[in-house]
């Protein structure tokens, strides 16, 4: 079904991003779910152990890095940071700061430390990040853009549980905040073309 939709998204040339894991995800937790085919999984049943809270404000921004692959071990964050920063340095860093943006953000507005200093607000923030990332002067400003956007819809989301039925928000925020950014950049490159025309 993944590849389906995703095959689907390609054909109308709409990056799909996580958006087609999402779906099937969603439904396939409600069908479970709505006809108690299978026990809940270990990582929903048990609660965050408090000692990886202990990294603070900056390692949880590395945390982050760890949640992109459910992973919330500080030591393997460490290295899937290391592992973006080899292959792209530019998308490490710009993920490391839209990291350390959702961490701080989250804080202001509320969130639980426990969440927080794992990088539960961050992952979503990292992807984001990374698509925008480039060379490129302005590439900056849309990581921003887009990171805070992400972040935001992160923090309602999860604040609220809106998503909480159909199993969580897992990657939304990202595609969400993606796309949402994407369509700002087209809009302001429409109306660069058209004021560079007259």
């Amino acid at each position: 079904m993944t590849v389906l939709i995703h095959e689907n998204f390609i054909r109308k040339k709409v990056p799909a991003f996580t958006f087609p894991y999402i779906l099937v995800a969603w439904v396939s937790y409600l069908i479970i779910n709505q006809f108690d085919l299978l026990e809940p999984s270990t990582i929903q049943r048990i609660a965050i152990d408090s000692s990886t809270i202990r990294y603070g404000d900056y390692f949880a921004a590395i945390g982050g890095f760890g949640e992109v692959i459910f992973q919330e071990n500080i030591l393997a964050s460490f290295v899937i940071f290391l592992g973006v920063y080899i292959s792209r340095p530019i998308a490490a860093l710009y993920g490391l700061i839209a990291s350390l943006l959702a961490t701080l953000l989250s804080q202001v507005f509320g969130q639980s430390a426990e969440l927080v200093y794992v990088g539960l607000f961050g992952f979503n923030a990292i992807l984001t990040a990374i698509v925008f990332s480039g060379p490129e002067k302005e590439s900056g400003f849309w990581v921003l853009i887009g990171a805070t956007i992400t972040i935001f819809i992160t923090i309602f989301l999860v604040h609220f549980d809106l998503l909480e039925h159909v199993g969580g928000t897992f990657t939304f925020p990202f595609v969400a905040g993606t796309w949402a950014t994407l369509w700002l950049k087209s809009k302001l490159s429409l109306i660069k073309l058209k004021t560079n025309y007259f």
